[in-house]
């Protein structure tokens, strides 16, 4: 059962004009917070705090909602007490704390943790030696005031056991399915929770299964499908975790896209009759150069205004070694000025990528 510790908000009402030369806070307020918190500590032989980002969300929401509300209170608006936020968050805690405050001076950090410095049970909170991680959260409100929160907790260290790996070089909008089969090895009825993690790029692992219950030596099979998407060439990594109240079972995987070569080319005229209702055709091709089959989007622009265009087939497939070609024609909408040169642009979109190709046309005036 989590052991809460409530502990009565202080306001600090400081002007700010007391305050003018000092400037804004050099630092991010919650870097500076965190450092000045664990400086302390350290004078009294504890050890640092931790940012964790779960209550740093949870700090951030409440000092907003105070601050919307001009009000300093440990509940939020819609009557969640502190102990009730963090037990809504899914964050494995064992015993939590917080404080919050509220100042004009623009040095609102640091006065906030003068202000708990000299408050015993505020003093006691940042004091806590059953506290490892923190989360800082600060807004302000409508009438110049900001409000802070600071909320700690004893997160429990869950450890986290690698069981596998995967490797896959794909090509974009590809996907692989891989299968694998868990076994409850914790000796009693257990839930799990299957949850994805990426270092870079994101959505791009699926589990077909968000959580299931085995008994002691049951087994799950677990199936994940790697999908490239649109993502843009190079490696990414992710992982695939089974979530349990006592430990983490992880699937590492690393995906490589194949990166596409794309060549474009278009042929235009010379030169066109600058007057509005003339229309011409743009032939475009596209080479593909590359390993993978390719989803292109053909796109049309220009540097002088009046022109519009009809793409004949706006989107291609090019398979690899071959050629793919479409057809623009562009209509002048209205009379361009004669004797000057414009760029007519070619562009294709694929993969997150685009390539761009100009040609010159020369308007000439009509002679009538």
């Amino acid at each position: 059962m989590k052991r809460i510790s409530l502990i009565l908000a202080i306001t600090l009402l400081v002007s700010s004009f007391l305050w003018a030369t000092a400037g804004k806070t050099a630092t991010n307020p919650s870097t500076e917070l965190l450092g000045l918190i664990n400086a302390y500590r350290a004078t009294k032989k504890l050890s640092p705090l931790e940012t964790n980002p779960v209550l740093t969300k949870l700090a951030t929401d409440h000092s907003k909602d105070m601050a919307s509300h001009k009000k300093l209170s440990h509940n939020s608006t819609n009557g969640d007490t502190f102990a009730k936020r963090i037990e809504k968050s899914g964050l494995r805690s064992t015993y939590s704390v917080e404080n919050i405050a509220m100042t004009s001076s623009v040095t609102y950090a640091k006065q906030m943790f003068e202000l708990w410095k000299k408050s015993p049970p505020h003093n006691a909170n940042m004091l806590n030696n059953k506290i490892n991680s923190a989360g800082f959260g600060f807004s302000k409100s409508k009438d110049g005031y900001w409000y802070g929160t600071f909320d700690g907790a004893a997160i429990k260290k869950i450890p986290v056991r690698k069981i596998g790996s995967f490797k896959d070089e794909l090509c974009t909008f590809s996907r692989k399915p891989h299968y694998v089969t868990y076994k409850n090895q914790t000796g009693k009825n257990t839930k799990f929770t299957v949850k994805t993690s990426y270092k870079n790029g994101s959505g791009w692992l699926n589990p077909n299964i968000k959580s299931f219950t085995l008994p002691p030596g049951g087994t799950q099979s677990i199936g994940c499908i790697v999908f490239s998407g649109e993502l843009k060439s190079g490696t990414y990594n992710g992982s695939v975790q089974i979530e349990w109240n006592d430990g983490i079972d992880e699937y590492i995987y690393e995906m490589m896209i194949k990166p596409s070569k794309i060549k474009l080319d278009c042929n235009v005229p010379q030169s066109i009759s600058n007057l509005k209702g003339t229309r011409f055709t743009v032939r475009v091709t596209v080479k593909n150069l590359g390993e993978c089959p390719s989803k292109i989007r053909l796109v049309a622009s220009s540097t002088v205004k009046g022109l519009s265009y009809s793409i004949k087939n706006p989107e291609i497939t090019c398979f690899p070694n071959a050629t793919s070609s479409s057809e623009i024609v562009v209509t002048l909408t209205q009379t361009l000025e004669g004797g000057k040169p414009f760029d007519f642009i070619a562009s294709i979109e694929f993969a997150s990528e685009k390539i761009s190709v100009k040609k010159t046309i020369m308007p000439k005036m009509a002679i009538g």
